[in-house]
């Protein structure tokens, strides 16, 4: 039986969050390509390239109140905002 790869988008300016994101993902054997952006801007620019499965997006990243990223993107594509 294959498992499944799933393609997660994490957007945060603070590079610290971002590490321990990814450290947790990777700790708890999660199987997932990581992608981090670390401004709405960076995050516009894999959408536009890449098909996400989820987005976790920092509600407030770099002064951005996270309204940059529901430009529309793959329909099936899951959008959370959290406040780290």
């Amino acid at each position: 039986m294959e498992t499944r790869i799933y393609s997660i988008l994490v957007v945060d300016d603070n590079p610290a969050d971002l590490y321990i994101i990814r450290e947790a993902f990777s700790e708890c054997g999660f199987r997932c390509q990581l992608t981090t952006a670390s401004s709405p801007e960076e995050a516009q620019h894999f959408l536009h390239n890449e098909r996400f499965d989820l987005v976790l997006s920092d509600f407030r990243a770099d002064g951005d109140d996270g309204r940059s990223l529901s430009t529309p993107f793959a329909p099936e594509t899951n959008l959370f905002r959290l406040s780290f």
